[in-house]
């Protein structure tokens, strides 16, 4: 049986300090839209946006972090990022929208960095052709999804006292992902032929002031688009168009067509995983209103906040990625392993029957108090982290098999842009079922069940239509 516990030694360091980011990250996405609803008094509407605009900008500047992380040192770069989202954390502890704002943008700026030279680190721990490296991202990705799991549960019981306290907590997990980081760089060893050294001779001072400036440079950027929201949309779409036309443009312009084949194919992959990430996006904003207002979350005595149940996804994401994990390796041993597009495909297919299976629970909803029973939100969560590990994963690794070599930052940027659009989509599509704050469930579950069931439609839509594209897109990856 295959042991996916035997990794290199910094696949353990990088792991550890992604999943204590992730208990910052998980801090801020699930509790964000309630924060602003309860605390500020921002309308729902308005939360919808902001949050719209936050994963629209957590996954889509990671495109320059990516690149600048590649030319002047993973390492510096981490760091840098790191020490703005302590800053943004600090900020969101002073309850007044403008320092909320300014603290949101400090962390999205800080994620641009983190983010993609962190899963780049990783990659480059591997031969691009190891057959370890699908599973390697697999267990990476389930791992520091306890960081998301821990985060997103027991924070949701600390911030029904306390907010403040909360975002402390937040603030210290990174700390100590910033000091493992630190302290244990040196024992991270690159696989023969990559190197994590940057790509300019340039003295560290000089590329310190530059990755300064470029953190405030992105914390403004990030505070304008929080203010100008459908700026912030139409930027972001054209954007993903200059980033699809760019990519194209590179794949004709290659040496070979073999490696042009493979990135039109990523594009296209890129390109579809859109409806996958679009509804993924609603976990934080419209699917945790809807449990806050809509589902029964008195569970043997105990009442769940509703942002708790945001961590559904990550305790599905890690017990079933050691099932996924282990059948990777086991599918490629046999030969058998399922092509990349195919995964696409299984995974539109469980986030569509997830949103389904959300607005069937409402259908059967009690009739006295006409709540949801949490039932129904587990199995959809579980058929949504199935889809997740069924595509981000392995999407992680098939970037280092597309991308022509030495590239795999801009790489894990352009997929961060296609995830970013998602994000600005998901403003859309929450904002369609926006419902009086203190509506009674009986008015507000037919809005909740229209909009989730045209959604798991559309979604399982997309994915027979893509599934009539699985052979023309392994002859692309192949270099056919």
């Amino acid at each position: 049986m295959p042991n996916i516990f035997r990794q290199p030694l910094g696949f353990w360091i990088l792991a550890v300090a992604t999943m204590l980011y992730c208990f910052t990250f998980g801090t801020i996405i699930s509790l964000l839209v309630l924060y602003l609803i309860k605390v500020s008094n921002v309308s729902m509407r308005e939360a919808y946006d902001l949050f719209a605009a936050l994963t629209a900008l957590l996954f889509i500047l990671p495109l320059a972090g990516g690149v600048l992380g590649e030319k002047l040192g993973y390492r510096l770069a981490i760091a840098v990022g790191f020490m703005t989202i302590i800053l943004g954390t600090g900020l969101l502890m002073v309850v007044t929208k403008a320092t909320i704002l300014i603290g949101v943008a400090c962390f999205a700026a800080g994620n641009a960095l983190v983010t993609p030279n962190i899963y780049a680190l990783i990659g480059l721990l591997y031969e691009n052709k190891s057959s370890v490296r699908n599973s390697a991202y697999t267990f990476y990705y389930l791992l520091f999804n306890l960081g998301f799991f821990f985060s997103i549960f027991f924070e949701g019981f600390i911030a029904a006292d306390s907010f403040h306290l909360a975002f402390i907590i937040g603030g210290v997990s990174t700390w100590l992902a910033f000091l493992i980081f630190i302290l244990f760089f040196n024992k991270l060893v690159p696989a023969k032929g990559n190197t994590f050294e940057p790509q300019v001779n340039w003295h560290l001072t000089s590329r310190l002031i530059i990755l300064i400036i470029f953190m405030i440079l992105l914390a403004l950027l990030s505070l304008l688009f929080f203010h100008h929201i459908e700026l912030n949309n139409s930027v972001f779409f054209v954007l993903s168009i200059i980033v699809s036309l760019g990519l194209l443009i590179t794949a004709l312009r290659q040496k070979t067509k073999v490696q042009g084949r493979k990135l039109i194919a990523f594009l296209i992959l890129c390109i579809f995983s859109v409806a996958f990430w679009s509804p993924y996006m609603l976990e934080g904003s419209l699917l945790t209103v809807f449990i806050a207002k809509n589902v029964n979350r008195v569970v043997m005595g105990v009442t769940i906040p509703a942002s708790s149940y945001y961590s559904l996804d990550s305790f599905f994401v890690i017990i079933l990625g050691f099932f996924f994990t282990w059948l990777w390796l086991y599918l490629t041993q046999k030969n058998k392993d399922l092509s990349l597009p195919a995964k696409f495909v299984a995974s539109l297919f469980a986030m569509g029957a997830g949103y389904l299976i959300f607005a069937l629970g409402i259908v059967f909803a009690n009739h006295n108090t006409h709540l949801v029973s949490s039932l129904w939100i587990i199995l959809g969560y579980a058929l949504l982290a199935s889809g997740e590990l069924l595509i981000s994963p392995i999407a992680l690794a098939m970037i280092g098999v597309l991308m022509p070599k030495g590239r795999d930052g801009l790489g894990m940027g352009i997929w961060q842009t296609f995830i970013g659009l998602s994000g600005v989509i998901s403003g859309y599509l929450a904002n369609l079922a926006v419902v009086p704050t203190n509506g009674a469930a009986q008015n507000t579950n037919p809005i909740f069940m229209q909009t989730l069931f045209y959604l798991g439609l559309g979604v399982c839509l997309v994915a027979i239509i893509m599934s009539c594209w699985i052979p023309r897109i392994k002859r692309l990856i192949e270099g056919h």
